[in-house]
């Protein structure tokens, strides 16, 4: 077995607009591929923030405690595929990123 079926509400969590660092919803277009993070450590994809935000989810609410100690787990791992960046130089207006 690789995992467990978990249903929740994406539109209450709105996991693509969610920043688990502030706490606060910000809405994107779809074209914005990377998610600035709120304390400005860095930018992440957006499909893979999202996932990890689905991942932390429990009862279909956010849990930021729970988030913040899955986020230090799986930073060094995020950084290494490249996904997460600490240093933004510019995002593109497609979406793409310069470092």
């Amino acid at each position: 077995m690789f995992g467990e079926w978990v249903e929740s509400n994406n539109g209450v969590l709105k996991m693509s607009q969610y920043d688990h660092i502030t706490q606060v919803y910000i809405k994107k277009p779809l074209s914005q591929r990377w998610h600035t993070l709120g304390d400005g450590s860095g930018v992440v994809r957006r499909d893979i923030y999202s996932a990890f935000l689905a991942r932390c989810v429990l009862g279909n609410t956010h849990h930021p405690s729970r988030m913040e100690e899955m986020w230090a787990a799986q930073k060094p791992t995020l950084l290494q595929a490249g996904w997460l960046c600490h240093e933004p130089a510019k995002i593109e207006p497609l979406g793409t990123i310069t470092v």
